[in-house]
């Protein structure tokens, strides 16, 4: 009998710049050893040091990242040549630290790319790991994700942290718009699959996390398994509570 190798939860974040995704995904990593996490923005930002082992993969496509293009499937997921991509290369070496979950923000972006990481997963599977992949969308309006991509040269500035070249408003509402083309549309497939859990980020970073923190470890799984297809749970609402 095939021996089954560890679990592994794969969660995806997604929402416009801004929403809260890469905040919480921090906070919930801080708060559960074992877990991980993947911010693409920031694994590319990485990669653009010379002395990165992506770097070659990622520098003849910087100009698209300053302009806040989304870059070619095959640089974040290539299930073919899994070590020359974002995703599968982190993925692989977080399973042999032993790691139990990643959250991953910023992916999939587009149809594409969520075709290559179901095609990834399945691959998983085929290899004896026991995946399950979990999908949320932090829901913000266009105002809100501007004031705050905008606000943040300032709040990174007095923490010390390092700012985004990206972090203008030009580049920031063309991010916007490519979001809204190529990546709500994909939120709206994996709903009308009842694959997506909807929460609003339109509050403080304290009741963002209650709603995500009660998504993630609902106290009765029933809950969210007695949703049906083309469901999911309305936004601002914790799980469980229905339209």
């Amino acid at each position: 009998m095939k021996q089954q190798r560890p679990a592994l939860r794969l969660i995806f974040f997604y929402g416009k710049g801004g929403a809260g995704k890469d905040t919480e995904a921090e906070r919930i990593v801080r708060d559960n050893p074992g877990w991980a996490i993947i911010s693409t923005g920031d694994r590319i930002k990485q990669a653009r040091n010379p002395n990165d082992e992506l770097h070659s993969v990622i520098a003849p496509y910087e100009y698209l990242i300053d302009q806040g293009i989304n870059l070619p499937m095959t640089v974040i997921i290539n299930p073919e040549v899994p070590e020359k991509s974002i995703i599968p290369s982190f993925i692989a070496g977080e399973i042999e630290k032993g790691i139990s979950a990643i959250i991953s923000t910023g992916f999939p972006r587009t149809h594409e790319q969520l075709d290559a990481l179901d095609a990834y997963l399945k691959k998983l599977g085929q290899q004896g790991y026991d995946v399950t992949d979990e999908h949320f969308y932090f829901d913000v309006s266009d105002e809100t994700s501007l004031k705050r991509i905008l606000g943040r040269p300032a709040e990174y500035a007095a923490l010390g942290k390092s700012v985004r070249s990206d972090d203008t408003e030009t580049a920031a509402r063309k991010r916007l718009e490519v979001f809204i083309s190529d990546t709500l549309p994909v939120v709206d497939e994996l709903r009308a699959r009842g694959r997506i859990l909807e929460i609003s980020g339109e509050g403080t970073k304290d009741q963002t996390h209650s709603l995500v923190e009660e998504a993630l470890f609902p106290k009765s799984a029933l809950e969210i398994s007695s949703l049906g297809a083309g469901e999911s749970y309305p936004i601002g609402r914790l799980p469980g509570e229905r339209r």
